[in-house]
């Protein structure tokens, strides 16, 4: 019996507080989602303003890095001159005026290890700037150097020097004077915006350039921060600090690994928070406006449904006791809902057909006696009869003979009241034997007496032809294990009788399983079908070379192996290889091996494939006075297993090994380099 739900509401919880609850509990998340969409945008274009000034900070960095490079490059070009050695100064001179037409070299000259200057750019009487020792020790170890600034203001400067040599000894210096304030216009260049502010500072954390008042601070030492900046050992980061024009500002460094001086680009702290600032009054102003509107809805809602809500009772009541009522259509939910469960008894019966008629699956009943007496659209699609061709007719015309014992049982369990789930089988129109589940109910009279079987048969072949597939593929699996595992007892047993300690079986053993692996892997990536040659030698030689090898020539037309030929050819290739590393032509740089391969008829129908192993220039070859596992395995395993005819020749020049055996398969004559997988 369908029981109606009880409203009840508490005396003190009005209509209008439920609409007003509800509207807020959709509203306020509503509104907390504008809030973080808000947030979100301003901190992704804070992470903008970020990520512009890291990529300025790179920029500065890498043009200062060009420009010192320049430099160094033209002191390069002077230095490979061989005036120096050959007391030429004057040619020197004349060389280096190259330098001077770069705009930020003032003067250069060279010096000698004791420091002397021996060649000057310059015509002015005064000497050149006083270098560092710890530059001029520097450049005369061999390496380039850059000073730190020296002078400050508009006179501020910078030297960088490289090495002279003069066979193989380095007995000059060569230096330029570079004046650092061209370095001010780098940053207008790299698009610094107009309220950011950029700096760069060398190791002793004065300022090379700046972007605010660069004649009057060049030279002299930069604020702490930006000193300890230059000091760190991480070569970039961030910082915060108030600048000499007292902006408070958001700062990244980069050093640079070719000066060593760092470059400073710092936004002020109200650039960066202001699309936080801007993004707060758009908050508080939309969500008063959103929660405002809201409310007002809310109490409009509330008024417009109180009404017809109260009249519900009434209406209920009126129904319950069977009369007639006119039910107007208010657009509410709770009135709606009335008039479907009126209408839902007339319309039952309609959908469940409407169900039965558009289902996938047969849906057929069966009076207890066998007679088939509705079926729909899926069983006509599954069995191939047409409704009236079928109804009437006896359930045996869609079970097959081996099931028709089936019935008895299935109505027994059904006039218990059972439901019953089986998967059994039943007959096509054309007797095509079809898979099904069958899922069977009783159908009931009004009295509960059960007069019919509903069945619901679902066509399960491709399911059943999946798990066949499934169990055949397992069954392979096995199969294939098993040959795997007698091949690796059988390695493992001729290395036992081959081998006279334990060491060396372990170290023989686990070579011949990574030639093995290497077979098995290449099998594993062709799906065990038609490897090709030329990937099977690369896969076992470049376990010992790297591939390709200039020691290794491997050439031959494209065939393809099966699984069996492919594991006992890379066996015997692996072998080989093993013993050129220890013994022939691998174990030196000057060896070399050919393998080669064709294809040759023996005057039969069946095709031969000649693969030949040839090595040259390695240590010269004696002939073994033992045999042991290689040699079983490149002889009479590789000719058992092929069904081939495998010889060695132990030549003093290098062993020659070949194999010749049946190869039915189709392959194309072009050549083919074993060089990729």
């Amino acid at each position: 019996m369908l029981r109606l739900p009880r409203f009840g509401f508490n005396r003190s919880t009005t209509i209008r507080f439920r609409v007003l609850t509800l509207v807020a509990s959709i509203v306020i998340p509503l509104i907390a989602l504008f809030t973080w969409v808000a947030l979100e945008y301003a901190a992704a274009k804070r992470q903008i303003i970020e990520e512009k000034r890291e990529n300025l900070t790179e920029r500065v960095t890498a043009s200062i890095d060009q420009e010192a490079t320049s430099v160094l490059r033209l002191l390069e070009s002077v230095a490979r001159s061989e005036s120096l050695s050959d007391g030429d100064f004057q040619n020197f001179n004349m060389q280096s005026a190259i330098l001077l037409a770069h705009p930020q070299i003032d003067r250069a000259w060279a010096f000698t290890r004791d420091g002397m200057v021996v060649a000057d750019s310059s015509d002015a009487a005064n000497k050149p700037e006083q270098i560092p020792p710890q530059l001029q020790t520097k450049i005369l170890s061999g390496a380039f150097a850059i000073s730190s600034v020296m002078g400050d203001g508009r006179n501020a400067y910078a030297i960088l020097g490289v090495p002279f040599s003069s066979n193989g000894q380095i007995t000059h210096g060569i230096v330029a004077k570079i004046n650092v304030g061209y370095f001010s216009q780098l940053f207008r260049q790299a698009g610094m915006e107009p309220q950011w502010a950029a700096a760069v500072v060398d190791r002793n954390g004065q300022f090379v350039s700046r972007s605010l008042d660069s004649s009057y601070q060049v030279g002299r030492i930069a604020r702490p921060e930006l000193v300890d900046a230059a000091r760190k050992p991480e070569p970039r980061g961030t910082f915060d600090n108030v600048t000499y024009e007292g902006v408070h500002s958001l700062n990244s460094y980069q050093r640079s690994s070719l000066t060593g001086w760092t470059t400073v680009v710092a936004v002020p702290f109200d650039v960066m928070t202001a699309p936080l600032r801007q993004t707060i009054p758009l908050l508080v102003v939309g969500g008063t406006t959103i929660l405002a509107a809201t409310l007002l809805l809310a109490t409009y809602l509330a008024r417009k449904i109180a009404q017809p809500v109260r009249n519900l009772k009434d209406y209920a009541h009126a129904l319950a006791g069977g009369m007639p009522v006119e039910i107007r259509t208010q657009h509410i939910a709770e009135l709606e809902e009335v008039r479907v469960a009126l209408e839902k008894a007339i319309s039952q019966n309609a959908r469940l057909s409407a169900l039965v008629a558009s289902s996938g699956d047969a849906i057929i009943s069966i009076d207890l006696d066998g007679t088939i007496r509705s079926w729909n659209k899926g069983a006509e699609e599954l069995f191939g009869y047409r409704e009236d061709e079928i109804s009437g007719q006896p359930k045996t015309v869609i079970v097959p003979e081996h099931r028709s014992s089936e019935f008895g049982d299935l109505r027994r369990q059904i006039l218990s009241g059972e439901s019953v789930r089986v998967e059994t089988q039943r007959r096509h129109k054309d007797g095509t034997i079809i898979d099904v589940s069958l899922n069977s109910a009783p159908i009931r009279r009004p009295d509960g007496t059960i007069f019919a079987i509903s069945s619901i048969i679902h066509d399960i072949r491709d399911r059943k032809a999946a798990e066949e597939h499934a169990a055949l593929l397992m069954r392979e699996i096995a199969h294939r294990s098993k040959n795997q595992l007698a091949i690796i007892q059988c390695i493992a047993n001729q290395t036992a009788k081959h081998t006279s300690s334990k060491e060396e079986f372990v170290d023989a053993f686990e070579q011949r399983l990574c030639g093995f692996a290497a077979s098995h892997d290449l099998l594993t990536h062709w799906n065990w079908i038609d490897v090709p040659l030329d990937q099977l030698v690369r896969g076992q030689l470049e376990v010992f070379v790297q591939w390709p090898s200039p020691q290794v020539d491997a050439d031959g037309p494209s065939v393809k192996l099966d699984a069996a030929s492919a594991q006992a050819l890379g066996l015997a290739l692996h072998e080989l290889a093993t013993n050129s590393t220890k013994y022939g032509a691998l174990s030196i740089g000057s060896g070399h091996i050919k393998i080669s391969w064709s294809r040759k008829s023996n005057g039969q129908s069946e095709p031969l494939l000649d693969v030949a192993w040839l090595e040259t220039g390695g240590p010269e070859v004696v002939t073994p006075t033992r045999r042991g596992f290689g040699s079983f395995v490149i002889e009479q395993m590789a000719s058992a297993s092929l069904s081939g005819e495998a010889r060695i020749d132990y030549r003093p020049q290098g062993i020659v090994w070949r194999i010749s055996f049946p190869y039915p398969g189709v392959g194309q004559h072009q050549s083919t380099k074993a060089e990729t997988v």
